[in-house]
Order: C-alpha cells, then structure tokens, then sequence
C-alpha cells in the first residue's frame, strides 16, 4: 500500500483551483481524481497505519498553519508528465517541511525520496500523467486566467492511494 500525507489549502484557496481542475477535466486532460487542493508533505510504502496517525495528529496538534504564496505553473517532464501550481520556496514552507518529517522520522526509511527534505519541490498538482500535447492544451486553458495567489496549508490528510481514500483528516493550529 502506498500513503500520502497532505497539507490541505484552506477553503477559499480551493475555491479558486476546483474550477480550473474542473475545466482540465472536461477537456479530457488527466487530473489527480477526488484530490483535495494540496501541497504532498511525504509518500510512504507500507506504514504502520495506526502508529502513523497517532504522530501525525501530535504534529498537528502542535504546528500552526503555513501561509504559502503561488506565484508560478510548473511541469514535472518525467515520462508521465505533472503540471503543477508552484509556491514559492520559503524560509517558512522549508521549516515547515522539515518539522513534519522530524515528527514523523521514526518513518523516514518508508518515505519515497523525493519528498525527503533535501529533495522536496513542493507543488500543487493540476494534472498527473499527461502526455507532451495534453501539457499544452492545460496551458492554454490555464495560462489566460492565471494570477498568483496567497493560500494557507490549515489541515493535514493521510490518504491511501491509488485510488484516492481519504484515512484521516487533522486541522493545524491558528496562530
């Protein structure tokens, strides 16, 4: 089994992206299906589910919301390509990160690499497996209406995936 860990933007925020994910799916372009607007903290095969809820609530518990700014499109060109909402890369966001995983390092052996934090590029992810003229069409349905935009990560989601299934869902501290 493969689990993600999520930062969830708050509502208006995913307001302002279910429309544009809307759009790239009735254009047949490829989407990540019933996902939240989100930042990916981790990816972890085979976790201890139980033991992996407990600490990630402590760490919600005890971390305050993370305000992050989009301010850029970005495309992973893997085979299968990612388009992706860009955050800026901030003092902020990078601590946050990195407290997470220092709560959750009893688990960093099952972690995928690119989410250790070292190798972490956060992104919100719009389409998922997309081939070189499916990129272009989403970018040019996305690029007429894009302006950056503030958002704040205010919940953390485990999910179980593939297909997306939500496990548990805990708020972050207003502070």
């Amino acid at each position: 089994m493969t689990y993600a860990v999520e930062g969830y933007l708050d509502e208006q925020s995913s307001n302002r992206i279910y429309p544009i994910i809307q759009e790239l799916q009735a254009n047949q372009i490829p989407i990540d299906l019933d996902a939240k607007p989100h930042i990916t903290l981790g990816i972890y095969d085979q976790i201890p589910v139980e033991s992996f809820q407990d600490s990630l609530q402590v760490f919600c518990q005890t971390s305050a919301c993370c305000p992050v700014h989009f301010a850029s499109i970005g495309i992973f060109p893997t085979p299968e390509i990612v388009l992706f909402f860009a955050p800026v890369v901030t003092a902020l966001l990078l601590a946050f990160h990195e407290r997470f995983h220092k709560a959750l390092q009893m688990w960093l052996p099952q972690l995928i690499p690119y989410y250790k934090p070292a190798y972490w590029v956060p992104h919100s992810t719009l389409g998922l497996g997309l081939s070189p003229q499916e990129l272009q069409q989403a970018l040019s349905l996305i690029i007429p209406k894009w302006e950056p935009f503030h958002a704040t990560i205010d919940q953390i989601g485990l999910i179980q995936f593939p297909p997306n299934a939500q496990i548990s869902q805990y708020p972050l501290q207003q502070r």
